[in-house]
């Protein structure tokens, strides 16, 4: 929420403008520091690390390919487990998760790393939690492998050991649909019905919606099944471009 890529000085004020209109967390409504930020951009693809820590061992459980906006935003679009990756930028990804598992000091619970990863094997952490990921991630990993993080989550904290072994190889993607702008939501046509898709709608016609802009712009979600990531990423482009998001300037 609130944050822009800065190309120029001249986009510095209405960048900053609207990193200060973020006053309070959603959805939660906590109250938030508007004091400004300003980082060093990272280029490269996203992804994320989906890790179980036991008694100091990491597990990596999976590679999430992420999906987003470009422009001046970095909205999330969507995830696919297990991520299409060569074997040159799977490896600096899982290397470089694991270094910063160990450098937290992480020894028991499960991690979600956030990377950048370039085509020349470079990797550099975005963020990095101690704790679940969000977006329904857990339940694209149970779907595509067989895994359940939470049960693997429990294990660890009961000092047992984690059942992390894959149970199929197959594949999960979630898609969120957004709004082309912002305005009142008229209908949301076309969403896609069948064996392994699953949709779900956050906003009823008249309510009101907000641009592609941050995560919370969302009208909802599609999650798809597949053989491989390459048939769930196919698939997810081919769904979500059918559908349509009507959307009004005023709600007539």
């Amino acid at each position: 929420m609130g944050v822009s890529v800065v190309h120029s000085a001249a986009e510095l004020p209405a960048a900053a403008l609207l990193a200060q209109e973020q006053t309070h967390e959603f959805p939660h409504g906590i109250a938030l520091d508007t004091t400004l930020l300003a980082q060093e951009y990272v280029g490269g693809d996203e992804y994320s690390v989906e890790t179980v820590i036991s008694r100091g061992d990491v597990h990596h459980l999976a590679v999430t390919e992420k999906f987003t906006t470009q422009g001046s935003s970095r909205a999330e679009l969507g995830h696919t487990v297990p991520a299409e990756l060569t074997d040159e930028v799977r490896e600096a990804v899982l290397a470089t998760a694991e270094q910063a598992i160990r450098a937290l000091g992480l020894r028991n619970g499960i991690a979600h790393t956030e990377i950048k990863a370039g085509t020349d094997g470079t990797a550099k952490i975005i963020e990095i939690g101690a704790r679940p990921p969000g977006d329904h991630i857990m339940r694209l990993l149970s779907e595509a492998l067989g895994i359940s993080e939470a049960r693997a989550y429990l294990q660890t904290a009961l000092g047992e050991r984690p059942d992390v072994t894959p149970l199929r190889s197959g594949a999960a993607a979630i898609r969120f649909l957004t709004a082309p702008q912002a305005g009142t939501l008229r209908w949301i046509h076309d969403l896609p019905e069948g064996q392994g898709v699953t949709t779900s709608v956050y906003k009823m016609p008249g309510d009101e919606v907000g641009a592609p802009q941050d995560n919370i712009g969302r009208v909802g979600h599609v999650i798809l099944c597949a053989r491989s990531a390459r048939e769930a990423n196919e698939a997810a482009l081919e769904v979500t471009g059918a559908v349509k998001v009507e959307v009004a300037t005023s709600w007539r």
